[in-house]
């Protein structure tokens, strides 16, 4: 790409043209997202280029301060790729979550702030119960098993996920965060979606902790593909559905709840008295989800006893949380 624009000579210049070369794609205009994006483009565009990761408070001090060129050049390179709808956190490569920055690539979804919920919500219950072992189906990034050896000294994490690219996305950023405790993290690859929870069977010698998970449950649409998702497809962006892993959004076609249901099947012989799974849920489907742990399809769909259900809401007072706790 030919970088036609003059190079900004200030902070503040090159925040101004990275507004203007983002505003050219309607989408960004439409979500409100211009300034946020324009921030962390410049910001991200210095990092790279000078090695200095500058806070927000820091980046606003310094909105006079010369630019240097390299920088600039990186600026115009981002903008004008995230005005033709690439990913902002493949272009920079990393996306914050919980105050710490992940390694991203198109190998992974994104982090997204209703995770943050989720994630919180399991610290907050376990923080008191001192848990040793925990399973999580799906490791993606890591964010999920990552922040919860950072917040819980005592724990152990077994996570299973399905590809190669995942699994190393995954050890990078485990390495940077947790350092010499990754040995923390152990991390045991499927060979098909059914797997993800059989894996964990061959290594358990004792029943775990807890459950957590936020799984691929889009719908896909009639055709099958990522652009044809049908009526889930206003739930996410067009350049997610473009840039993002498929096989990391959508549930299988013949069965949108089969993850949720593979999680309430399994769990009861891989959890102690007292466990607890947590899942991040469509707020569509919440009622469905609920129903496949609080009630037993064995004993004409009556309750089950064994489950204590509750469901949480998300920053957009959404049902996103689902936590059932076990005996």
């Amino acid at each position: 790409m030919a970088l036609a624009q003059e190079l900004p000579d200030s902070f503040v210049e090159a925040l101004k043209l990275t507004q203007s070369l983002l505003s050219r794609n309607i989408s960004l205009v439409r979500t409100g997202v211009i300034e946020s994006e324009a921030e962390q483009i410049v910001m991200a565009a210095y990092r790279k280029t000078e090695g200095v990761a500058l806070s927000r408070v820091e980046f606003h001090v310094r909105m006079k301060d010369r630019l240097p060129e390299a920088a600039a050049k990186q600026v115009i390179l981002w903008a004008n790729l995230r005005s033709e709808g690439k990913l902002l956190q493949h272009l920079i490569g990393y996306q914050q979550f919980l105050d710490h920055d992940y390694d991203v690539s198109p190998a992974v979804l994104i982090p997204r702030p209703e995770t943050e919920v989720l994630v919180t919500e399991a610290i907050s219950r376990l923080k008191s119960l001192s848990p040793r072992l925990g399973l999580e189906v799906g490791l993606g990034s890591g964010i999920i098993s990552i922040e919860l050896l950072l917040a819980l000294p005592s724990l152990q994490m077994k996570a299973s996920e399905l590809t190669s690219e995942a699994i190393e996305c995954a050890k990078r950023n485990s390495t940077k965060l947790l350092g010499p405790d990754a040995t923390r993290l152990q991390i045991l690859q499927a060979s098909a979606p059914g797997q993800v929870l059989d894996v964990f069977k061959a290594t358990l010698t004792t029943p775990v902790d807890f459950i957590i998970s936020n799984p691929p449950y889009l719908r896909r649409g009639i055709a099958g593909d990522a652009l044809s998702a049908g009526v889930e497809a206003p739930e996410v962006d067009d350049d997610v559905l473009v840039h993002e892993p498929a096989s990391a959004l959508f549930a299988p076609a013949d069965d949108v709840l089969y993850f949720y249901r593979e999680i309430a099947h399994h769990s009861p012989a891989l959890l102690k008295a007292g466990g607890l799974v947590f899942l991040e849920i469509p707020h569509e489907r919440a009622s469905e989800i609920a129903e496949l742990f609080a009630y037993s399809p064995l004993a004409g769909h009556s309750k089950n006893p064994q489950w204590t259900v509750t469901t949480l809401k998300d920053l957009n007072q959404r049902d996103r949380i689902l936590v059932a706790k076990y005996g």
